[in-house]
Order: C-alpha cells, then structure tokens, then sequence
C-alpha cells in the first residue's frame, strides 16, 4: 500500500427540500455513490472543487457546503483517497443533469436507504445514519 498515490477526494450529501439524499449510479460497476470527485492536481480551493465535481456530475450549482465527516478509502489496487464529505441544502428548483459517468440517480430517504448497494461500506453506512437521524 505504501506505494499507491494518496488522492484527496470531496463529495456531497446533497440534500433536497423533502431531506432527501442524491445518489448516483455509476454506469461501469452499477454501483451507487455521492456526487464529487477528486481535485484535479491544480487544484488547492476545496469549495470550488466541490462546486465543479457537483456541476459536472449533476448540473446542479451550489454555493454553500458544510464539512460532515472525513474517511480514508483503499480504492485498491489503485489508490488511497483522503475524503471529506459535505452537506449541500439544495432550497431552489433544480433539474439533474447527469454526466457519462453516471447512469441514473435516486433520491433516497429514511424509508429506502436500504435499496441500493454503495460502492464503500463507509458510505452506505454514512448515508443511513444521517437519514435516520432526521426528523
């Protein structure tokens, strides 16, 4: 493992007026994930980075996002990613417009969190406990 580049990564629990969750199914594993990416090796600004990932994926602009947790991903046997996850309260009417990478998207709440696989455990887990923590 020491010889994998470490990346830094950033993706978004964005979240709809309902408190509904944005997933999105990656179109090669059919697996689900949050929109984001990693910064581009240019890059040093982690909001603008965040707000391209998100624009790019979803057609969605944000303007505001809160840190949420931190994990450490062995994307074996690639890379190891350093994420940080943010918190995106989306208040305006909004249409998904997703990218080639991506085949569909869902939004998932307390009652269907359960219904789609992750690509990370971490991320399933991350997902669930900030839906039923919702009131």
């Amino acid at each position: 493992m020491a010889d994998l580049p470490l990346k830094v990564g950033q993706y978004a629990l964005t979240i709809n007026p309902k408190g509904e969750i944005l997933v999105l199914e990656r179109s090669r594993s059919k697996k689900w994930s949050l929109p984001g990416g990693r910064l581009d090796s240019h890059e040093r600004d982690w909001h603008n980075a965040l707000k391209r990932e998100i624009f790019e994926e979803t057609g969605i602009n944000i303007k505001k996002a809160e840190p949420y947790k931190v994990n450490i991903v062995e994307d074996l046997p690639y890379q190891v990613k350093y994420c940080v996850y943010f918190i995106i309260e989306l208040g305006d009417i909004f249409e998904i417009s997703l990218a080639k990478e991506h085949s569909s998207f869902r939004w998932l709440d307390k009652n269907n969190c359960d219904t789609v696989e992750f690509e990370y455990p971490f991320v399933q887990k991350m997902v669930f406990e900030y839906l039923n923590k919702q009131i």
